[in-house]
């Protein structure tokens, strides 16, 4: 079936497949993916943001560690409704969901703060 699509939608399945952070582009699929999974972690990020960039890998890297926590990413000028809504002010803004509910953010490209908060959810 893969095979049968055009080479560049190979390709960025192939490149979803390997990342698993998933990319979340409207405030409607934001909610949707966050009411859907116990643990989900929302990385909101812009693409000229030097930290964001140094923090892509971490989290793709816990992504791939903890399978029981959804990881998305936001870009906050290309979902201009998520970062309105979500009251976000600075890159990288973490947002730690459980549950559907907001229940920690770590704003900057604190490693060891989101990773902390990732590990104290259950397996």
């Amino acid at each position: 079936m893969v095979g049968s699509l055009p080479l560049h939608r190979q390709c960025e399945l192939l490149f979803f497949f390997r990342n698993m952070v998933g990319v979340l582009r409207n405030l409607a699929a934001l909610n949707a993916e966050v009411k859907a999974a116990q643990y989900v972690v929302v990385d909101f990020f812009a693409t000229w943001c030097g930290p964001c960039k140094m923090l892509a890998p971490k989290l793709e890297a816990m992504a791939a560690s903890f399978p029981h926590v959804k990881f998305f990413k936001v870009d906050v000028d290309e979902a201009e409704d998520c970062a309105q809504h979500f009251k976000i002010e600075a890159m990288p803004t973490i947002v730690f969901f459980t549950n559907g509910v907001e229940v920690n953010r770590v704003t900057g490209a604190n490693e060891s703060a989101i990773k902390s908060q990732v590990t104290a959810w259950p397996k």
